[in-house]
């Protein structure tokens, strides 16, 4: 009698204890496995967020150009005849520029940035044994500024309007003869005196961007821009106007 009494009472303590013991463990770890869920969701939270519409991505681009321009005389005391200069042509150029985007609205973007801004023209007579030729080169740094409509997904398509402030940075007027002895001379003018030192110009665009990697995209945009104040001083010859015909290209980086 006494063993059995002894017997229970070692279950009546030691059993209970064991399974309160059980207990505690298997809830620690239901409470280790909800924290790694939760981590893991967060964490899954976190990335995905990279990939949804409202974010900024920064971009490098390059563009090249046709550029041509509308050429006015003047009505008053300043008024010189346009001469050879009626004959002007277009020429081809690049321009390069860096920025970002920042998503206002799942498809509204604004864009802005800095770039190295080029237009010009120019002009080519060619005899029976000799030839002329100048071109006329205007860099601008400018901030162009642009606001898109946007589709979704991991390619779209863009379209907009953009403006360009632009700073005159340099001039360039370079003339080359070819003789009849086929002998070339060269001259460069960079006096850009008579030229404004800001203009400003607004264009439209639309083209497309296309992701190959997790936070990288390529882009593609034709834009025309056209030039709506005067590139000479108010004391100069003529008005000059730019007319500029560009695909912008790059690569983008989502933030």
């Amino acid at each position: 009698m006494k063993n059995f009494i002894q017997s229970f009472l070692f279950l009546a303590v030691f059993v209970p204890c064991k399974f309160h013991a059980q207990i505690e463990i298997s809830k620690e770890k239901e409470i280790k496995n909800e924290q790694t869920v939760s981590d893991t969701t967060s964490k899954k939270k976190r990335s995905e967020r990279k990939n949804v519409d409202g974010t900024t991505e920064i971009y490098l681009t390059s563009a090249w150009s046709s550029s041509t321009r509308v050429l006015e005389t003047r009505s008053d005391a300043f008024a010189k005849p346009l001469g050879i200069k009626a004959d002007e042509t277009p020429i081809m150029i690049w321009s390069y520029g860096f920025g970002f985007r920042n998503y206002l609205h799942k498809h509204i973007v604004f864009e802005g940035g800095m770039s190295l801004l080029r237009n010009g023209e120019m002009y080519t007579l060619i005899g029976d044994d000799s030839s002329y030729k100048y071109v006329n080169t205007y860099t601008y740094i400018a901030m162009p500024l642009r606001l898109q409509y946007a589709t979704s997904g991991d390619f779209k398509f863009f379209i907009g309007g953009s403006a360009f402030p632009q700073i005159m940075y340099l001039y360039k007027h370079k003339e080359t003869w070819v003789d009849n002895n086929n002998q070339t001379t060269t001259t460069i003018d960079k006096d850009k005196s008579p030229y404004s030192s800001f203009v400003f110009s607004a264009g439209i665009n639309a083209g497309f961007q296309a992701k190959f990697s997790k936070y990288t995209s390529f882009y593609f945009l034709p834009e025309y821009r056209w030039q709506l104040t005067n590139s000479y001083t108010k004391i100069g010859n003529y008005g000059h106007y730019a007319r500029v015909l560009s695909v912008n290209f790059g690569l983008i980086y989502q933030l």
